[in-house]
């Protein structure tokens, strides 16, 4: 059903041209209606109004043999009408030329219903307020993207200042271990293999940083899809670790290469380990508990691959399955959320032909996934059957996951 069927009155009071008009009148007034059809033989004559009750009718009261007039003389003739296929705001306009305040809606050549201008300024206030909530919450994301932008460039200047001071340690450490003094003291060697190796990992933290803020073209290239998935634990894995939040890895090695933007793909990995550490934390408030299996998995029956994230973190709340990838939805407070997540991580699958989606395992743990087409040809967004059998294929492997 359209908006204009939606918003016109379909109960609609039809008149007989000969009706007297004090009857009429207070047909109207029982029926609680601001218009009534005028009809002569089945045909429709003209529109008897509130309007033309108050410019008509009122003004004659009191003059002797009123009651006996009939509603013909009071209608107004040769109504504009409107199509049913019309928008709210064509009537509108169509309602601003004519001067009428009722007009009949019909379809195939039958009065089907009549729409007022009052339902009509209501309908646009409704729209005009459903818009204003759009802009307020667009312009904080602009406020959050501006700042976002900012904590970018920040961190691209870090890890440019990072890097003098880290290539001196590198050049000292590697002199350190040409001493001959470390080379034969063990317990001293060992600690310096400590140090190497916490050097090579702030090294490879700032490389990834300085990666990660800087703007790019989006492109797409032969990848394994473990790498950005990998790229994201290795920023991601400290902070699970002081959440208390036990993480498993299960992914397979030996998969397919597939046409992907590994920074893109990356940005949804991370956005699934935010929310999931996120649900975890509202469970267990950064105690121990909390689990995050990350999974990567080929399913080779429908030629594709598939990744994400199973946590026993808060479960996706009744009534919002449907919404939960819709723009500016979110669950969370301002100052978590900014229902901007999983909506952009849903752009970016259906952008590279897959499907995003997640499955309630049991009342305690679910899943979040992607999957993407082995073969570049293939499109699997919009695609519900595969997408059915593929989540009963992985609802069956869940157990083997969490194993």
């Amino acid at each position: 059903m359209n908006k204009l069927k939606e918003l016109m009155r379909k109960d609609v009071l039809k008149i007989s041209q000969d009706e007297d008009i004090i009857n009429a009148v207070k047909l109207m007034n029982e029926k609680n209606v601001g218009a009534a059809l005028v009809i002569n033989n089945n045909k429709v004559e003209g529109i008897f109004t509130e309007r033309d009750i108050l410019k008509k009718v009122l003004p004659r009261l009191g003059e002797s043999g009123l009651e006996k007039k009939c509603v013909k003389e009071f209608m107004t003739k040769n109504p504009v009408m409107a199509s049913s296929t019309l928008s709210p705001s064509d009537v509108a306009s169509l309602m601003k030329t004519s001067h009428f305040r009722h007009i009949p809606v019909e379809e195939k050549g039958e009065v089907i219903g009549i729409l007022s201008q009052r339902i009509l300024m209501w309908h646009h206030q409704e729209e005009l307020e459903k818009l204003n909530d759009e802009l307020k919450k667009l312009q904080m994301q602009l406020i959050h993207t501006a700042r976002m932008s900012a904590m970018g460039e920040m961190s691209a200047g870090v890890a440019h200042e990072l890097n003098q001071p880290l290539m001196a340690l590198s050049v000292q450490i590697e002199t350190f271990f040409s001493n001959p003094i470390i080379n034969s003291d063990d317990k001293l060697k060992e600690r310096m293999q400590k140090m190497k190796t916490q050097f090579t990992r702030l090294n490879t933290i700032v490389r990834r940083l300085n990666t990660f803020s800087k703007s790019r073209i989006a492109s797409k290239a032969e990848e394994n899809i473990n790498t950005p998935i990998t790229d994201s634990l290795f920023l991601f894995e400290q902070q699970l670790k002081d959440h208390n939040i036990q993480l498993k890895m299960k992914l397979v090695e030996e998969l397919p290469k597939v046409a992907l933007d590994r920074y893109e793909i990356q940005d949804v990995v991370i956005n699934f380990l935010c929310n999931a550490k996120d649900a975890i934390d509202d469970v267990f408030k950064q105690a121990v508990g909390g689990e995050m299996t990350v999974f990567s998995l080929a399913v080779p029956q429908e030629n594709c691959l598939a990744a994400g994230i199973i946590d026993n973190g808060k479960p996706v709340q009744d009534g919002t399955e449907k919404k939960i990838f819709d723009i500016f939805f979110t669950t969370k407070g301002p100052e978590k959320g900014t229902g901007l997540g999983l909506a952009v991580c849903c752009n970016i699958i259906k952008d590279h032909k897959g499907i995003i989606n997640f499955i309630k395992l049991d009342d305690k743990r679910k899943m979040f996934y992607f999957i993407l087409p082995v073969n570049q040809d293939d499109n699997l967004s919009g695609d519900d059957d595969r997408r059915s059998r593929i989540e009963l294929k992985l609802k069956d492997l869940s157990q083997q996951l969490l194993a």
